[in-house]
């Protein structure tokens, strides 16, 4: 699956001098989010539940829209509680139950379930009103602005350079970073569970999440400086980074921002 262009600025830098290939390989990429918000939409699934491919083949359908990525990203995170059934998702990580049951609370509630759509940070009950959502969403300026560069080291790991400037000081303190590797064109044939018998197709899959991670509260900018594992396996032709900072207190997304990773290993 291909990405289509997006409305941030990115720069590959081309160094072609032998003696520059350490500083090509340390700053292989940049990219800097645009002037208009980028929402973040979450899919909490498990290929154990009968009820969650519609919601799979929905945010694969965005993904191939015009949408992505100017307007929206979207992010299905794979939770466990539905491997007792009989199927282990070879997808879900515990983590991803962890931040599903603290995206609730944040919305006053402790019930968490699959299929379930979070736009932005807050609950979206069917896709019936996603487009209208999410036009409101795009219409309002970004609270955040995000720069990311680096490049990659040893093969599967790289090394990333991020930088936040909150726009409202007093929030920085109570917002925070999350960095998310994703892959498309994913799927299992499935032989026990409530989808026994299907073959499941997924995109924008979260393989990795970091975060969250905290902003300082005496300073409008800050820079983090981290490396990222890519997990055997991922093709890197099919795969993504999402960058977003969210708020520690509503959940709100400030400001999102995709790259393909094939961009972060062009040379």
């Amino acid at each position: 699956m291909s990405f289509r262009s997006t409305p941030a600025l990115l720069t590959l830098c081309l160094l072609c001098s032998p003696a520059d290939e350490a500083l090509a390989d340390a700053t292989a990429f940049a990219v800097e989010s645009g002037e208009e918000k980028v929402a973040v939409l979450e899919l909490y699934t498990s290929e154990g539940c009968s009820s969650c491919p519609p919601a799979d083949e929905f945010l694969s359908t965005l993904v191939r829209s015009d949408y992505y990525p100017g307007n929206v990203i979207p992010l299905a995170f794979h939770v466990t509680y539905w491997d007792y059934i009989g199927w282990r998702d070879p997808y879900a990580r515990s983590v991803f139950d962890d931040r599903q049951s603290a995206m609730a609370a944040h919305g006053g509630s402790d019930r968490v379930y699959t299929p379930q759509l979070l736009l932005d940070g807050h609950g979206l009950r069917g896709i019936g009103g996603f487009v209208e959502r999410l036009q409101t969403l795009n219409a309002g300026p970004p609270d955040a602005h995000i720069s990311v560069s680096g490049g990659p080291v040893d093969g599967d790991k790289i090394n990333l350079d991020v930088d936040v400037r909150v726009s409202d000081r007093a929030q920085h303190g109570h917002s925070a970073l999350y960095l998310a590797l994703f892959e498309n064109g994913l799927g299992s044939a499935v032989t026990a569970g409530e989808n026994r018998g299907r073959t499941l197709r997924h995109d924008h899959v979260v393989r990795t999440l970091i975060g969250p991670l905290g902003l300082p509260v005496d300073s409008a900018d800050s820079r983090r400086s981290l490396t990222l594992q890519v997990p055997p396996g991922v093709d890197r032709e099919n795969a993504g980074l999402a960058v977003f900072v969210q708020s520690r207190d509503s959940g709100a997304v400030l400001q999102a921002l995709a790259i393909p990773l094939s961009t972060v290993y062009a040379r």
